[in-house]
């Protein structure tokens, strides 16, 4: 159980395809997985770095990605396999000249 009552439940990281900070409660992520949506109170750089080396990677300071759905990627955008588009942050941008 944690802190609220709730049980806990464990999410492969296979089926995470992305997290997100929530739009309202910023101190909680939203984990959008195949089998659904869960909330985790938890800061997103704490996240990602607990799935670096697992095929995520972080493209903005609200969202961290699953790579493995990612269907295309612009300089500005990453376009998921569900047909979910997520910015790219500047400060996640690679340089072409660096």
């Amino acid at each position: 159980m944690d802190g609220m009552g709730l049980p806990w439940l464990r999410v492969p990281v296979s089926v995470a395809v992305f997290a997100a900070l929530g739009m309202l409660a910023r101190h909680y992520l939203v984990i959008h997985a195949v089998c659904g949506t869960f909330r985790l109170r938890e800061r997103i750089s704490a996240y990602a770095r607990r799935l670096q080396g697992k095929g995520f990677t972080r493209n903005h300071r609200c969202y961290v990605v699953n790579e493995a759905w990612v269907r295309a990627r612009t300089a500005t955008a990453v376009e998921l396999a569900g047909g979910e588009i997520l910015p790219i942050g500047r400060r996640f941008r690679i340089r072409a000249d660096a």
